[in-house]
């Protein structure tokens, strides 16, 4: 993939998520994004576009310890579990 695309696909998912802190981000949210993109690019975009998120969710997690609980599996996609401090009281 040329530079130039994964900065631009960087880009938009910063336009959609940066006003969220990384505690924030939940498959629901991301996927309120993945969808209008999904109106307005191919299938193969929107693979790259998720590709791309994953990559930086999975530097955040792996090297620098900022997400708990992320893993990516092989084709299997993202996901994470919240810590405990943002499970909701009673639910």
């Amino acid at each position: 993939m040329p530079a130039y695309s994964l900065q631009y696909q960087l880009q938009w998912w910063h336009k959609q998520l940066g006003s969220y802190g990384l505690s924030d981000l939940t498959p629901p949210l991301i996927a309120q994004c993945r969808d209008p993109l999904a109106e307005m690019r191919s299938p193969a975009s929107v693979r790259a576009y998720l590709s791309a998120f994953s990559h930086v969710l999975t530097i955040a997690s792996s090297e620098w310890n900022w997400l708990e609980g992320f893993t990516h599996a092989q084709g299997q996609g993202a996901s994470w579990t919240p810590r405990k401090s943002q499970i909701p009281v009673g639910g």
